[in-house]
This record gives C-alpha cells, sequence and structure tokens, in this order.
C-alpha cells in the first residue's frame, strides 16, 4: 500500500482534532499536531521528552523531567484520547494517527495495515444473584413529542461482548430520566404529557405492563429507587423555582413531602435509605449545593461549590457508599464531574471539559461512572474510572444518548436518547415553491439571508460541533465559515454591506462576540468579558454591533463599535435580542415575561421611549419574529394551544 502523503496526513489530523473526543482538548491537540508536523518534516528522530516539554508545554530548556513529569502524563492521556476517537466517531478513517508506547514519534497507517480496533469495552457489571435473570436497558428517543426506550440484550453475555440495544416501550408523550431498581427487575421513568402533567411511572422488565406510581394530578419528576426497592423519591413542582422532595411505597403509594428545594435534577438515596440527597441553595444569589435530607429532620450541607458560580448538582453515591459523586457548573454551559468522600470532603475534578454533563450513574461494582458528556448539541456516553484517566466513549450507546441508570446488584444500563433533525428551506412568496438549502441528519437552525440576497448563514452541527456555515441562496456551494471546535456557536448575522458575519460563541463558558469575513478566514474576536455577550446584530449603517448582555444581573442591549471600542448600554429592565428596522430609524428588541411585561418592544435608534408593539411573545419565541422593509409590520410565529406554530402579521 502506498506510503501515506503529507496532505493526507494533516487531513486526517484535522478531522481528528475537530471531533467530539479531542475538540475540548487544547493542550493535547496542540501536542499531537507538534509532533505529527516534527514528522512530516523530517525531524521525528528528535522528539524527546524534553523537546516535546518546551515547545509545546513551555518549559525551560534544560528542565529535569524527572520532577516534572507533565509530558509522559499528557501522552498518556492522549494515546487514551486517539484510542477513544477510532473507536468512537472516528471508526471510519482509512488514515490512522498513531503514537506508539514509548516514543514521541508519531505513525501513520492505512486502515487496513492496523490491528482492527477492540470492540469498545462494555458497561463493566457484577454477577447477579442467584436465580435472578438481569437484563440491560437503553431507554428513550424523542423526535418532537414523541419517546421511545430501548433495552439490550441479556446481560449473561461474554464480559466484552458490545451492548446492543432494542426498544422497550414508545409513547406519544416524552418519556425521560430512566431509573433502574435495585435489583433490575423494574424501572421508573417520567412521562411528560405534552408538558401540562408529569407522572412517574413503573415498568417490569423485560415487556411488563407500565403503570403510574400513583393516581395524583401534578408535575412530577426525577424518580430515584431506595436501597431497597421498596420506595421512591421524586421532586413535584409545586411554584416557580420550588420543588418538593417527595417520597412513596412502591406498591402503595401515598406520596409525601419530606422537603423543599430549589433546583429541579437528578437526586439519590444514601445506601442506608435514611437520606435522599438533591441539590439546593439558600437564596437566588448563592450557588446550588448538594445537601443530605433525612426522612425526619433538617437539611445537611454536604458540598462548597466556589461563590460566582451556578454550582453543584446531580449528585450519585457509590453502590459501596464510599464515594460521592456531583457535577461542579460554573455555568450551565461549563461544568465537570467531582468526586469526593461520602460526606463531601476532599473533592476533586475527575473531568477537565467544561462540556454540559446529562446525568450520570455508578456501575455496581463502584469502579466507574457512566456518564453523558454534551459537544455542541451531541450527547455521547462516556465510561469513567473514578481516577479520572482511561475515559472511553460508550460507542454502543450511540449519539444523543443521557440521563444514564444502572442497577445497584445486577446487569444493565438504562439512558434516554432524544434525537432532532432541522433543516433549513426556502420558500418562494410569489409561486409557494420550496427548497431545502440544508438537509443534514444534525441540526442546521438560524438562517439570515445576506443583503444582496445571494448567500445564506446558519447554524449546524454537521461537523459535530455548533459551527456558522454558508451557502448560495440556493443551497449550492455550502461550506463551514468557523471553526470554533467544540463550544456553543451560531446567531450568525450579516453585516450591512455583505462583507462580514457577526457571531456569538461560548469557548470560556459565557458568551463573547466574534466578527469573521463572508469569504472565509480567521476570526476577530469582539468581546472578550467574564459576562454573556450573546445575539449580536448590526446597525444598518455598518458601525455598531447591538447585543444582548447578563453584566448586571438581568439581560440588557448594549451596543459596541465593530472594531470591538465604545461598548455602552442602549436598554435595561430586561431587554433582549435587538435588531434595527432597515431603514435605521427605530430599534426593536423584546422583553421577557415578568419584566415589565413581555413582548416586542421598539424605541427610536437615536434614543427615546418605547413602545409595546405586541404583548403576545413568550419567553420560549423570543427568536422567531422580524421586521419588514417598511419598518410598519413585522412577522413573528406564535404558539398555538394545537397544532403548529404560526406565521403572524
Amino acid at each position: 500500500m502506498k506510503e501515506p502523503q503529507p496532505q493526507e496526513v494533516r487531513a486526517a489530523l484535522e478531522r481528528l482534532l475537530a471531533s467530539v473526543e479531542m475538540s475540548q482538548s487544547a493542550r493535547m491537540g496542540q501536542f499531537l499536531k507538534f509532533v505529527v508536523e516534527e514528522e512530516l518534516a523530517g525531524q521525528g528522530s528528535r522528539l524527546k521528552e524534553t523537546v516535546v516539554g518546551v515547545h509545546v508545554f513551555g518549559r525551560e530548556p534544560g528542565y529535569d523531567p524527572k520532577a516534572d513529569p507533565v509530558v509522559r502524563v499528557e501522552a498518556r492521556r492522549l494515546r487514551f484520547k486517539i484510542q477513544e476517537y477510532y473507536q468512537g466517531s472516528g471508526q471510519q478513517e482509512a488514515l490512522r494517527i498513531e503514537l506508539p508506547k514509548g516514543t514521541y514519534q508519531p505513525r501513520f497507517t492505512w486502515a487496513e495495515e492496523t490491528p482492527a480496533p477492540a470492540a469498545p469495552l462494555p458497561v463493566p457489571v457484577v454477577a447477579p444473584s442467584p436465580g435472578r435473570q438481569g437484563m440491560g436497558l437503553a431507554a428513550a428517543v424523542v423526535l418532537c413529542l414523541a419517546s421511545a426506550a430501548f433495552i439490550a440484550a441479556r446481560t449473561d453475555r461474554p464480559v466484552d461482548e458490545p451492548l446492543t440495544p432494542q426498544l422497550l416501550l414508545g409513547h406519544e408523550n416524552v418519556a425521560r430520566a430512566p431509573a433502574y431498581a435495585p435489583n433490575g427487575t423494574r424501572i421508573a421513568y417520567t412521562l411528560d404529557r405534552n408538558f401540562q402533567h408529569s407522572e412517574i411511572r413503573i415498568q417490569a422488565l423485560p415487556k411488563g405492563e407500565s403503570r403510574p406510581l400513583h393516581g395524583e394530578i401534578a408535575l412530577d419528576y426525577e424518580p430515584a429507587w431506595s436501597p431497597n426497592g421498596s420506595q421512591i423519591a421524586f421532586l413535584r413542582a409545586i411554584e416557580q423555582g420550588r420543588m418538593a422532595v417527595m417520597l412513596c411505597q412502591v406498591d402503595a403509594c401515598q406520596p409525601r413531602k419530606i422537603a423543599e428545594v430549589a433546583l429541579r435534577g437528578p437526586i439519590d438515596w444514601t445506601p442506608s435509605g435514611g437520606e435522599v440527597l438533591a441539590a439546593d441553595r439558600d437564596d437566588a444569589a448563592s450557588p446550588h449545593a448538594i445537601v443530605a435530607i433525612p426522612i425526619e429532620g433538617p437539611k445537611r450541607r454536604l458540598t462548597s461549590p466556589p461563590t460566582g458560580t451556578y454550582g453543584d448538582l446531580a449528585p450519585r453515591l457509590s453502590p459501596d457508599g464510599q464515594r460521592l459523586a456531583f457535577v461542579r457548573a460554573v455555568s450551565l454551559s461549563a461544568q465537570d464531574i467531582y468526586l469526593a468522600g461520602a460526606d463531601g470532603s476532599n473533592a476533586r475534578a475527575i473531568t477537565a471539559r467544561k462540556l454540559p454533563v446529562e446525568g450520570m450513574t455508578w456501575t455496581a461494582d463502584s469502579r466507574y461512572l457512566i456518564a453523558s458528556l454534551v459537544n455542541a448539541n451531541v450527547r455521547s456516553l462516556f465510561r469513567i474510572p473514578s481516577s479520572g484517566e482511561g475515559m472511553k466513549r460508550i460507542a454502543d450507546a450511540g449519539l444523543g444518548a443521557a440521563y444514564p441508570s444502572a442497577p445497584r446488584r445486577a446487569h444493565g444500563l438504562a439512558y434516554q436518547v432524544r434525537f432532532a433533525d432541522t433543516n433549513i428551506w426556502s420558500i418562494d412568496l410569489a409561486s409557494g415553491e420550496r427548497r431545502v438549502l440544508s438537509q443534514t441528519p444534525q441540526l442546521d437552525t438560524g438562517p439570515q439571508i445576506a443583503p444582496n440576497g445571494r448567500h445564506v448563514v446558519w447554524r449546524s452541527t454537521a461537523s459535530g460541533t455548533n459551527e456558522v456555515w454558508m451557502a448560495r441562496a440556493d443551497g449550492r456551494e455550502g461550506r463551514q465559515l468557523t471553526f470554533m471546535k467544540g463550544p456553543v456557536t451560531g446567531s450568525g448575522r450579516w453585516s450591512p454591506d455583505g462583507a462580514s458575519i457577526v457571531y456569538e460563541s461560548h469557548p470560556n463558558g459565557n458568551g463573547d462576540l466574534f466578527l469573521i469575513p463572508a469569504a472565509g478566514g480567521a476570526a476577530r474576536t469582539i468581546t472578550r468579558e467574564n459576562w454573556n455577550e450573546i445575539l449580536p446584530s448590526f446597525s444598518q449603517d455598518g458601525r455598531w454591533i447591538y447585543y444582548s448582555t447578563d453584566r448586571s444581573g438581568s439581560w440588557e442591549v448594549w451596543r459596541i463599535q465593530a472594531n470591538g471600542s465604545g461598548a455602552q448600554p442602549v436598554v435595561r429592565g430586561g431587554a433582549f435580542a435587538a435588531r434595527e428596522s432597515p431603514d435605521g430609524a427605530w430599534l426593536y428588541y423584546t422583553k421577557r415575561i415578568g419584566s415589565g411585561g413581555g413582548g416586542i418592544y421598539r424605541m427610536p435608534s437615536g434614543g427615546g421611549a418605547e413602545q409595546q408593539m405586541t404583548a403576545e411573545l413568550t419567553p420560549n419565541f423570543w427568536g422567531q419574529w422580524a421586521v419588514s422593509e417598511n419598518a410598519c409590520t413585522g412577522w413573528y410565529s406564535r404558539p398555538r394551544a394545537r397544532g403548529p406554530s404560526g406565521a403572524w402579521i
């Protein structure tokens, strides 16, 4: 077989660096890129530990690698990352990049020359109790308001045999948050009935009848089985921002409240069954912390998150009762998994990805966590040793997996899967002809037409991460415009001359604004603050960029010059998502319900009194409106009680 060419190696390298597995590991990406380029330049033989330490990790020449093992540690992590990629999203790669143990000199081989990758490691399990048939679970798929759940193959298979998810249950409503009974014979889950009534249901495995836990009409969420399987704890919405912690006997349920907490999220039990763990906070200014709630008695605070952060969420005690896992969130888009003693002491991070975590569970042997990490709206399950080293993606679960659950004393893994496939279409208003512009199996949203009508930009996850894409107005010549490689990115808006596109991205957890030439090239950072600057739009003269910011603690509209200077407030008091009218005379924006009246507002672009244009806008529809050419009428999407939303003037 022919020797890999440099351009082929570089293309394979770029795909690897842009992958879900690698995109949040910037330093390891630099490490890999450096050694690959050195090898391509014929300098591979000089790749010693100290060379990598100086050129990649900024160490001083002559430093002692025995005292500072950073290169060896990162090389071990990098090898795991590469293996994870070729067992995950890079399974179909023909050209493989390897970093063999014992050297920092990479190898480039074609797949036919490479040993077939090992089957993805299954979730570690313990043997079921004698006489009990264990089952594996993989749960709910949601499309629009439809959901379904899966059940895996029998778990008395060989340990290294891959999981085989199979359909378990289906609903026209939304099934979510599966929770395995400790012995693996039943599953509890939440069923949302059009978001007006949410109930806890129980189903026997593998194909038993589903029944409600109780007969009350309420909004119930997050079921959690007691260690002996006799009770279920769950959360009930009682008012805005308050949840009641409820208990029920599984077979004779009369729900009773034992406490209130400030957050809806996963809950758990202590191994003794005497306490429920949840996230709560003292007041709106405090971060959430993990608390233990006795069946009778006051709460105990277990963790102490840093001030100024969102806090600690999703407690999970290991089945052996020795370790507490939880999510520590700087913000909802920047989270990592922490491990502590059962009392919350000695907390340490075991991930460093700053990615949203959508649920986690311990394996029955207390050796591993199974967690769902969200990278650009793509959810994947990972098996994480308690050491944090050697994290592996569970490829059999596919993309979209979230909220995993494993039984304490049997085989199995339950998880929820949601899919959404949105495409960009154009409609000729004269003829009614419709044409699809983007048709990927991922999310394509937020289209914006260029001022000359010849091109369109939108947000897409087609590359595996959120990016801004661009095409001709007829859908031809589609291409990826931005390469942020991981953080939430989108809200692209054209400059009036069509030469530039401003967009938002969240590389540090909070939103910042960036400007990129429409012809392609390097993006320029416009804002660099520690708060959010999002939803940008140009003024009609091209001098200013309007944006929404939460710098004061509530949403406001500000503007900044296109060169990144001169930021100044424009509208306070809950204003959001501002856009100038085509003639530049008016600034239109929204206000959310609860900030003096919701709806679409306007004010003179040079300043002045505001006017409410419509009160019908709800928080979920803040982005679905536009101003017409003469600025006297506007289009917006209005939700309907039944059926799809409609366009209104």
